[in-house]
Protein backbone atom coordinates (compact mmCIF):
# COMPACT_ATOMS: atom_id res chain seq x y z
CA UNK A 1 0.00 0.00 0.00
CA UNK A 2 1.73 3.44 -0.82
CA UNK A 3 1.98 5.96 1.74
CA UNK A 4 0.24 8.88 -0.62
CA UNK A 5 -3.73 8.50 -0.67
CA UNK A 6 -4.12 9.02 -4.32
CA UNK A 7 -7.83 9.63 -5.32
CA UNK A 8 -7.24 8.66 -9.21
CA UNK A 9 -4.30 6.20 -9.96
CA UNK A 10 -5.12 3.05 -8.82
CA UNK A 11 -2.77 0.73 -6.64
CA UNK A 12 -3.56 -2.28 -8.66
CA UNK A 13 -2.36 -0.72 -11.92
CA UNK A 14 0.48 -3.12 -13.90
CA UNK A 15 0.09 -1.39 -17.33
CA UNK A 16 3.22 0.97 -18.02
CA UNK A 17 3.05 4.39 -18.26
CA UNK A 18 3.34 7.93 -16.36
CA UNK A 19 -0.26 8.23 -14.29
CA UNK A 20 -0.17 11.81 -12.51
CA UNK A 21 -3.35 12.74 -11.11
CA UNK A 22 -3.79 16.99 -10.19
CA UNK A 23 -5.12 17.78 -6.61
CA UNK A 24 -6.92 21.45 -6.16
CA UNK A 25 -7.44 21.40 -2.69
CA UNK A 26 -4.36 23.39 -1.20
CA UNK A 27 -5.49 25.86 -4.42
CA UNK A 28 -8.77 27.55 -3.04
CA UNK A 29 -8.44 31.18 -2.45
CA UNK A 30 -11.96 32.35 -3.90
CA UNK A 31 -14.20 34.70 -2.15
CA UNK A 32 -17.80 33.99 -2.23
CA UNK A 33 -20.29 35.96 -4.83
CA UNK A 34 -22.53 37.17 -2.51
CA UNK A 35 -26.32 38.31 -3.53
CA UNK A 36 -28.95 40.32 -2.85
CA UNK A 37 -32.84 39.96 -3.26
CA UNK A 38 -35.33 42.14 -3.66
CA UNK A 39 -39.02 40.85 -2.46
CA UNK A 40 -41.80 43.72 -3.68
CA UNK A 41 -45.17 43.65 -5.79
CA UNK A 42 -45.66 43.57 -9.51
CA UNK A 43 -47.78 45.48 -12.18
CA UNK A 44 -47.03 43.24 -15.15
CA UNK A 45 -44.36 41.87 -16.45
CA UNK A 46 -43.52 37.90 -17.30
CA UNK A 47 -42.51 36.53 -14.41
CA UNK A 48 -45.22 34.91 -12.25
CA UNK A 49 -45.28 35.65 -8.19
CA UNK A 50 -42.87 33.87 -6.14
CA UNK A 51 -40.47 32.68 -8.59
CA UNK A 52 -36.70 34.28 -7.95
CA UNK A 53 -35.18 35.67 -10.93
CA UNK A 54 -32.03 37.42 -12.12
CA UNK A 55 -32.45 41.39 -12.75
CA UNK A 56 -29.30 42.08 -14.03
CA UNK A 57 -30.63 45.83 -15.47
CA UNK A 58 -33.62 48.11 -14.20
CA UNK A 59 -34.64 46.89 -17.54
CA UNK A 60 -35.06 43.49 -16.82
CA UNK A 61 -36.79 44.21 -14.06
CA UNK A 62 -39.32 45.81 -15.80
CA UNK A 63 -39.77 43.30 -17.94
CA UNK A 64 -39.70 40.85 -15.72
CA UNK A 65 -42.52 42.75 -12.86
CA UNK A 66 -43.87 45.72 -14.79
CA UNK A 67 -42.30 49.09 -16.07
CA UNK A 68 -43.17 51.21 -13.06
CA UNK A 69 -44.09 48.37 -10.23
CA UNK A 70 -42.23 48.53 -7.19
CA UNK A 71 -39.84 45.79 -8.07
CA UNK A 72 -38.75 47.84 -10.73
CA UNK A 73 -38.66 51.79 -8.59
CA UNK A 74 -36.22 49.08 -6.21
CA UNK A 75 -34.06 47.67 -8.73
CA UNK A 76 -33.47 51.26 -9.86
CA UNK A 77 -32.39 52.61 -6.73
CA UNK A 78 -30.04 49.49 -5.78
CA UNK A 79 -28.02 50.12 -9.09
CA UNK A 80 -28.53 54.25 -8.48
CA UNK A 81 -26.06 53.44 -5.63
CA UNK A 82 -23.25 52.02 -8.19
CA UNK A 83 -23.88 48.04 -6.76
CA UNK A 84 -21.77 45.63 -8.73
CA UNK A 85 -23.38 42.72 -6.70
CA UNK A 86 -26.01 40.05 -8.65
CA UNK A 87 -29.46 41.39 -7.70
CA UNK A 88 -32.25 38.89 -8.24
CA UNK A 89 -36.20 39.82 -7.34
CA UNK A 90 -38.85 38.12 -6.09
CA UNK A 91 -42.55 38.98 -6.17
CA UNK A 92 -44.83 38.56 -3.30
CA UNK A 93 -48.40 37.03 -4.47
CA UNK A 94 -51.84 39.25 -4.10
CA UNK A 95 -51.79 38.29 -0.22
CA UNK A 96 -48.54 40.51 0.09
CA UNK A 97 -47.13 38.01 2.90
CA UNK A 98 -43.43 37.24 1.95
CA UNK A 99 -43.67 33.30 3.39
CA UNK A 100 -43.68 31.80 0.26
CA UNK A 101 -41.57 34.34 -1.82
CA UNK A 102 -38.61 33.42 1.01
CA UNK A 103 -39.97 29.70 0.50
CA UNK A 104 -38.84 30.29 -3.52
CA UNK A 105 -35.35 30.97 -2.98
CA UNK A 106 -35.10 27.27 -1.78
CA UNK A 107 -31.48 26.21 -0.43
CA UNK A 108 -29.96 29.37 -2.79
CA UNK A 109 -28.42 31.77 -0.37
CA UNK A 110 -28.77 35.45 -0.33
CA UNK A 111 -26.53 37.35 1.26
CA UNK A 112 -28.78 40.77 1.28
CA UNK A 113 -32.71 40.67 1.16
CA UNK A 114 -34.41 44.03 0.77
CA UNK A 115 -37.74 43.86 1.48
CA UNK A 116 -41.02 45.81 0.79
CA UNK A 117 -42.81 44.96 3.76
CA UNK A 118 -42.60 46.66 7.00
CA UNK A 119 -45.61 45.98 8.51
CA UNK A 120 -45.34 43.60 11.85
CA UNK A 121 -46.07 40.27 10.80
CA UNK A 122 -43.89 40.41 7.18
CA UNK A 123 -40.91 41.70 9.11
CA UNK A 124 -41.39 38.56 11.55
CA UNK A 125 -41.91 36.12 9.30
CA UNK A 126 -38.52 37.70 7.35
CA UNK A 127 -36.27 37.42 10.85
CA UNK A 128 -37.66 33.80 11.47
CA UNK A 129 -36.72 32.74 7.90
CA UNK A 130 -33.03 34.70 8.75
CA UNK A 131 -32.97 33.10 12.16
CA UNK A 132 -33.23 29.77 10.34
CA UNK A 133 -31.14 29.82 7.90
CA UNK A 134 -28.15 31.08 10.06
CA UNK A 135 -28.44 27.86 11.94
CA UNK A 136 -25.68 25.61 12.12
CA UNK A 137 -27.36 22.77 9.93
CA UNK A 138 -28.08 25.42 7.50
CA UNK A 139 -25.78 27.94 6.83
CA UNK A 140 -27.18 30.09 4.26
CA UNK A 141 -27.34 32.93 6.15
CA UNK A 142 -28.89 36.75 5.17
CA UNK A 143 -29.26 40.00 6.38
CA UNK A 144 -32.58 41.64 5.55
CA UNK A 145 -33.29 45.29 4.94
CA UNK A 146 -36.69 47.33 5.23
CA UNK A 147 -37.44 51.00 5.55
CA UNK A 148 -39.99 52.84 7.83
CA UNK A 149 -41.04 56.18 7.84
CA UNK A 150 -42.66 57.48 10.94
CA UNK A 151 -42.42 60.02 13.71
CA UNK A 152 -39.69 59.71 16.10
CA UNK A 153 -42.07 58.54 18.86
CA UNK A 154 -43.38 56.30 16.19
CA UNK A 155 -39.76 54.71 15.48
CA UNK A 156 -38.88 54.19 18.98
CA UNK A 157 -42.23 52.30 19.43
CA UNK A 158 -41.91 50.20 16.39
CA UNK A 159 -38.39 49.71 16.71
CA UNK A 160 -38.94 47.86 19.71
CA UNK A 161 -41.24 45.47 18.66
CA UNK A 162 -38.56 43.36 16.82
CA UNK A 163 -35.57 41.76 18.26
CA UNK A 164 -33.65 40.57 15.41
CA UNK A 165 -30.08 39.88 14.79
CA UNK A 166 -30.17 39.40 11.05
CA UNK A 167 -32.84 42.44 10.37
CA UNK A 168 -31.89 45.84 9.63
CA UNK A 169 -34.59 48.99 10.20
CA UNK A 170 -33.69 52.30 8.31
CA UNK A 171 -35.58 55.14 10.22
CA UNK A 172 -37.14 57.71 7.72
CA UNK A 173 -38.24 61.27 8.72
CA UNK A 174 -38.18 62.71 5.15
CA UNK A 175 -36.38 62.13 2.18
CA UNK A 176 -36.91 62.52 -1.71
CA UNK A 177 -34.68 62.78 -4.69
CA UNK A 178 -33.58 66.02 -6.06
CA UNK A 179 -36.82 67.42 -7.21
CA UNK A 180 -38.65 67.16 -3.82
CA UNK A 181 -40.43 64.08 -5.06
CA UNK A 182 -41.13 61.66 -1.82
CA UNK A 183 -39.25 58.31 -2.19
CA UNK A 184 -41.19 55.63 -0.80
CA UNK A 185 -40.59 53.24 1.89
CA UNK A 186 -39.21 50.27 -0.43
CA UNK A 187 -36.92 52.48 -2.63
CA UNK A 188 -35.29 53.81 0.68
CA UNK A 189 -34.96 50.20 1.59
CA UNK A 190 -32.81 49.69 -1.65
CA UNK A 191 -30.90 52.76 -1.32
CA UNK A 192 -29.56 52.28 2.56
CA UNK A 193 -28.96 48.18 1.82
CA UNK A 194 -27.37 49.59 -2.25
CA UNK A 195 -24.94 50.82 -0.05
CA UNK A 196 -24.49 48.95 2.45
CA UNK A 197 -24.27 45.45 0.64
CA UNK A 198 -21.19 45.89 -1.16
CA UNK A 199 -19.37 47.41 1.10
CA UNK A 200 -19.84 44.15 3.63
CA UNK A 201 -18.96 42.31 0.81
CA UNK A 202 -15.94 43.81 0.23
CA UNK A 203 -15.48 43.96 3.90
CA UNK A 204 -17.40 43.34 6.34
CA UNK A 205 -15.58 44.26 9.79
CA UNK A 206 -14.97 47.73 7.99
CA UNK A 207 -17.44 50.36 9.32
CA UNK A 208 -20.58 52.20 7.29
CA UNK A 209 -20.51 55.91 8.52
CA UNK A 210 -20.42 58.26 5.64
CA UNK A 211 -21.88 56.52 2.55
CA UNK A 212 -23.69 58.75 0.71
CA UNK A 213 -27.39 57.37 -0.54
CA UNK A 214 -27.09 58.65 -4.28
CA UNK A 215 -30.11 60.72 -5.60
CA UNK A 216 -31.61 60.51 -1.78
CA UNK A 217 -31.95 63.89 -0.59
CA UNK A 218 -33.62 65.45 2.94
CA UNK A 219 -37.00 66.81 2.35
CA UNK A 220 -37.29 67.54 6.37
CA UNK A 221 -38.10 71.05 7.89
CA UNK A 222 -35.64 70.07 10.62
CA UNK A 223 -34.01 66.83 10.92
CA UNK A 224 -33.07 64.79 14.35
CA UNK A 225 -31.20 65.36 17.06
CA UNK A 226 -28.18 63.38 18.15
CA UNK A 227 -29.85 62.92 21.41
CA UNK A 228 -32.92 61.50 19.22
CA UNK A 229 -30.48 59.83 16.93
CA UNK A 230 -29.16 58.10 20.08
CA UNK A 231 -32.77 56.80 21.41
CA UNK A 232 -33.25 55.29 18.31
CA UNK A 233 -30.24 53.54 18.02
CA UNK A 234 -31.29 51.79 21.45
CA UNK A 235 -34.66 51.27 20.00
CA UNK A 236 -32.99 49.04 16.94
CA UNK A 237 -33.60 51.92 14.63
CA UNK A 238 -30.70 52.57 12.24
CA UNK A 239 -30.10 56.40 11.59
CA UNK A 240 -28.21 58.61 8.86
CA UNK A 241 -27.03 62.11 8.70
CA UNK A 242 -27.86 65.06 6.67
CA UNK A 243 -25.06 67.71 5.38
CA UNK A 244 -24.97 71.06 4.05
CA UNK A 245 -26.63 69.62 0.72
CA UNK A 246 -28.90 67.73 1.87
CA UNK A 247 -27.79 64.53 0.54
CA UNK A 248 -28.25 61.44 3.04
CA UNK A 249 -25.36 59.56 4.59
CA UNK A 250 -25.61 56.55 6.26
CA UNK A 251 -24.78 56.93 9.88
CA UNK A 252 -25.20 53.73 12.26
CA UNK A 253 -26.41 50.51 10.39
CA UNK A 254 -27.84 48.47 13.65
CA UNK A 255 -30.32 45.44 13.61
CA UNK A 256 -33.13 45.34 15.89
CA UNK A 257 -31.44 42.92 18.21
CA UNK A 258 -31.79 44.33 21.78
CA UNK A 259 -31.97 41.38 24.45
CA UNK A 260 -31.12 38.18 24.74
CA UNK A 261 -33.05 34.97 26.17
CA UNK A 262 -32.73 35.68 29.75
CA UNK A 263 -34.41 38.95 28.74
CA UNK A 264 -31.14 41.44 29.67
CA UNK A 265 -29.92 43.90 27.46
CA UNK A 266 -27.36 42.66 24.66
CA UNK A 267 -25.71 44.47 22.24
CA UNK A 268 -23.48 41.73 21.11
CA UNK A 269 -25.31 41.53 17.21
CA UNK A 270 -25.28 45.74 17.32
CA UNK A 271 -23.92 46.42 14.81
CA UNK A 272 -24.66 44.96 11.43
CA UNK A 273 -21.29 44.99 10.76
CA UNK A 274 -21.06 41.57 12.97
CA UNK A 275 -23.09 39.12 12.20
CA UNK A 276 -21.49 39.77 8.53
CA UNK A 277 -18.21 39.52 9.83
CA UNK A 278 -19.64 36.38 11.70
CA UNK A 279 -20.82 34.73 8.76
CA UNK A 280 -17.56 35.76 6.85
CA UNK A 281 -15.89 33.82 9.38
CA UNK A 282 -17.93 30.97 9.55
CA UNK A 283 -17.66 30.56 5.39
CA UNK A 284 -13.90 30.61 5.41
CA UNK A 285 -13.41 27.92 8.51
CA UNK A 286 -16.03 25.50 6.25
CA UNK A 287 -14.58 26.08 3.06
CA UNK A 288 -10.98 25.70 4.52
CA UNK A 289 -12.10 22.32 5.90
CA UNK A 290 -14.02 21.21 3.09
CA UNK A 291 -11.37 22.29 0.11
CA UNK A 292 -8.21 20.45 2.09
CA UNK A 293 -9.71 17.48 3.99
CA UNK A 294 -12.93 16.45 1.55
CA UNK A 295 -11.91 12.75 2.02
CA UNK A 296 -9.37 12.42 4.83
CA UNK A 297 -9.26 9.81 7.43
CA UNK A 298 -9.46 10.98 10.80
CA UNK A 299 -6.53 9.61 13.39
CA UNK A 300 -5.61 10.16 17.03
CA UNK A 301 -2.69 12.71 17.32
CA UNK A 302 0.30 10.90 17.57
CA UNK A 303 -0.49 8.29 15.16
CA UNK A 304 2.02 7.27 12.78
CA UNK A 305 1.37 7.43 9.18
CA UNK A 306 2.88 8.67 5.97
CA UNK A 307 2.98 12.18 4.79
CA UNK A 308 1.37 11.46 1.68
CA UNK A 309 -1.84 9.87 3.76
CA UNK A 310 -4.91 11.45 3.51
CA UNK A 311 -5.65 11.46 7.64
CA UNK A 312 -6.34 14.41 9.96
CA UNK A 313 -5.37 14.55 13.27
CA UNK A 314 -6.87 17.24 16.00
CA UNK A 315 -3.58 18.83 16.37
CA UNK A 316 -3.85 19.23 12.10
CA UNK A 317 -7.39 20.41 12.21
CA UNK A 318 -5.93 23.00 14.87
CA UNK A 319 -2.98 24.26 13.22
CA UNK A 320 -5.13 24.71 9.90
CA UNK A 321 -7.67 26.59 11.87
CA UNK A 322 -4.76 29.04 13.65
CA UNK A 323 -3.01 29.38 9.80
CA UNK A 324 -6.79 30.54 8.78
CA UNK A 325 -7.05 32.82 11.68
CA UNK A 326 -3.64 34.15 10.98
CA UNK A 327 -4.70 35.09 7.32
CA UNK A 328 -7.75 36.89 8.52
CA UNK A 329 -5.74 39.02 10.85
CA UNK A 330 -3.61 40.15 7.61
CA UNK A 331 -6.87 41.25 6.75
CA UNK A 332 -7.85 43.10 9.94
CA UNK A 333 -10.62 40.68 10.22
CA UNK A 334 -9.93 39.06 12.87
CA UNK A 335 -7.64 40.01 16.13
CA UNK A 336 -5.22 38.62 19.28
CA UNK A 337 -4.45 35.48 17.81
CA UNK A 338 -2.64 34.84 21.15
CA UNK A 339 -6.31 34.39 22.75
CA UNK A 340 -7.48 32.45 19.75
CA UNK A 341 -4.57 29.87 20.05
CA UNK A 342 -4.99 29.56 23.97
CA UNK A 343 -8.71 29.13 23.91
CA UNK A 344 -8.87 26.69 20.93
CA UNK A 345 -10.18 23.15 21.68
CA UNK A 346 -10.31 20.39 19.37
CA UNK A 347 -11.24 16.97 20.23
CA UNK A 348 -12.37 13.63 19.02
CA UNK A 349 -15.32 12.74 19.73
CA UNK A 350 -15.82 10.59 22.64
CA UNK A 351 -18.83 8.24 21.24
CA UNK A 352 -18.19 9.02 16.82
CA UNK A 353 -15.02 8.42 15.93
CA UNK A 354 -15.68 9.81 12.48
CA UNK A 355 -16.84 12.87 14.42
CA UNK A 356 -14.67 16.04 15.18
CA UNK A 357 -15.62 18.85 17.76
CA UNK A 358 -14.11 22.18 17.98
CA UNK A 359 -14.44 25.31 19.79
CA UNK A 360 -12.86 28.38 18.82
CA UNK A 361 -13.25 32.19 20.22
CA UNK A 362 -12.75 34.69 17.92
CA UNK A 363 -12.46 38.07 18.46
CA UNK A 364 -13.87 40.41 15.41
CA UNK A 365 -11.74 43.32 14.98
CA UNK A 366 -14.22 46.69 15.60
CA UNK A 367 -15.09 49.87 13.33
CA UNK A 368 -13.83 53.55 14.85
CA UNK A 369 -17.28 54.53 15.40
CA UNK A 370 -16.57 57.08 18.83
CA UNK A 371 -13.85 58.99 19.10
CA UNK A 372 -13.71 60.67 22.90
CA UNK A 373 -11.28 63.08 23.88
CA UNK A 374 -10.62 65.35 26.78
CA UNK A 375 -8.26 68.48 26.24
CA UNK A 376 -6.39 70.07 29.14
CA UNK A 377 -5.43 73.33 27.68
CA UNK A 378 -2.41 75.19 29.36
CA UNK A 379 -1.71 78.14 29.69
Amino acid sequence: MSGVSFAEVPANIRVPGVYIEIDNSLANKAEDLQKILIIGTKSGGDTAANTVVSVATDTAAADRFGQGSQIHKMVQMAYKQSIALPIYAVAVDATNSVDLALAATGDDQFHYIISAFNDETNVRALADFLQARYHALQQIPGIGFIAKQATHTGLTTYGEGFNSPFVCVMGVNSLGDAAGVDYSEPELAAAYAGQIAPQLANDPARPLQTLVLNGVYSKASSEWILQERNLLLYSGISTYRVNDAKQVMVERPITTYKINGGGVADDSYLDVTTPATAMFFRQKQRARILSKFPRHKLAKDGTRFAPGQAVVTPAIIKAELLSLYTELEYRAIVQDFEGYAKTMFVELDATNPSRINVQDSPQFVNGLIIYAGKIQFRK
